[in-house]
This record gives C-alpha cells, sequence and structure tokens, in this order.
C-alpha cells in the first residue's frame, strides 16, 4: 500500500466549510494520501495541527476544480477527512 504526504500552505476557504484540494498529479500510483496543512494564525497558532488522511479511491469520487496552469484538484471538505493517529 503505498502512502503519499501532500503539504499544503491552506486549505481553500470559499463555499462555506474549509476543503481539502489535492492536485491531481500528486495521486499517481497512491493508495492512500496524507495531507499535512501549514496554514497559521496571526497569533503563531496552527489552524490545522493534525495530519488527515483519505484513501484514493474515496478522494477520486469527490468534484474537482481546475486552478491557475490548468491544475486539476479532487477537493473534499475536511470534515470529511479522517485525523490520522500518530504512533507515540
Amino acid at each position: 500500500m503505498r502512502e503519499i504526504l501532500v503539504e499544503l500552505q491552506k486549505p481553500i476557504w470559499g463555499g462555506g466549510s474549509p476543503k481539502i484540494g489535492v492536485a491531481d498529479f500528486k495521486l499517481n500510483g497512491s493508495d492512500i494520501v496524507n495531507v499535512k496543512i501549514g496554514y497559521t494564525r496571526k497569533d503563531g497558532t496552527q489552524s490545522y495541527p493534525d495530519t488527515y488522511t483519505m484513501s484514493t479511491a474515496d478522494l477520486l469520487k469527490y468534484p474537482t476544480q481546475v486552478v491557475g496552469g490548468g491544475v486539476k484538484l479532487h477537493v473534499a471538505p475536511i470534515s470529511d477527512w479522517k485525523i490520522k493517529e500518530t504512533i507515540r
């Protein structure tokens, strides 16, 4: 089972609840997508400190959005992603 980690600067804010958009070209051959969001508030705290995970098959069921340069994103609400458990 192949997992990838995608690091994003911020979620997609428009249209109500925040969403995570993963570029189609980053999914090549992966089974699981893990996403880390680096967005921090003005006070320095991370808004989304967890790592979010979803199977690629599930992510491909969500709508797509084309952004600058013709990049196709698969976009799913953050609430639909699972928080990846960390081993301590």
